[in-house]
């Protein structure tokens, strides 16, 4: 069985951010941790289908939000210390605390994939598995020296071509180059070529879980 829950923390001004925690019962060995992007949050296409494949799998899943995305304010940098305090606190204290998981997966998206590399180096002890979707240049000290999965489109205004060199000179990181896809891994003026994409994935996505939750 699964339940849905929001798991709410207090933020800074007293803001209030209500993160979704879909938990089964009985209790998953795995966590799957959705970071979403600035303005991508876990109901879009790519973090939809992410958590859609996640609880299949008989995952648990809790898809994070930000205070600003709360206030509907833009982000500046002056607040990667808050938001990555707010990631922390809903996952240490509201669920780790808790419950006891033998996988933990982050998913990130664009935005998103930095504070994922933040927020696991605060749990040193743990062994976090990183699935990266669309990285910023901020994120690439992160990838380098992690076993991770990276998946950039060679189209991406906010991800230098010289950035994707990097990342397929990296040894660790399993890197995917989507051919003329932009920032959101679809390509402009083709939504049928966009949702096979989407579906290619959702399916690399699927193999990433497997590989993690098979012992």
């Amino acid at each position: 069985m699964l339940n849905i829950n929001e798991i709410a923390i207090t933020s800074k001004n007293n803001i209030t951010i209500d993160n979704i925690f879909f938990k089964n019962e009985p209790l998953s060995d795995t966590l799957v941790v959705v970071f979403p992007g600035k303005g991508y949050n876990g109901t879009m296409p790519l973090l939809y289908y992410c958590t859609e494949a996640a609880l299949q799998l008989g995952c648990d899943v809790i898809s994070l939000k930000y205070f600003f995305q709360c206030t509907k304010t833009d982000f500046e940098d002056k607040d990667y210390s808050q938001v990555i305090g707010d990631c922390y606190k809903s996952l240490n204290d509201n669920i780790l605390a808790i419950n006891s998981y033998k996988n933990i997966i982050f998913v990130s998206k664009s935005l998103g994939t930095v504070f994922a590399g933040e927020v696991a180096l605060l749990f040193e002890e743990m062994n976090i598995y990183q699935f990266f979707l669309t990285p910023l240049s901020k994120t690439i000290p992160h990838i380098e020296k992690s076993a991770c999965t990276v998946i950039v489109g060679d189209n991406d205004g906010f991800f230098p071509k010289n950035n994707i060199e990097k990342l397929c000179n990296f040894t660790l990181p399993t890197t995917h180059v989507i051919s003329k896809a932009n920032h959101s891994l679809e390509i402009e003026g083709d939504c049928i070529q966009s949702l096979a994409i989407l579906s290619d994935i959702t399916k690399v996505w699927i193999k990433f879980m497997k590989s993690i939750k098979t012992p």
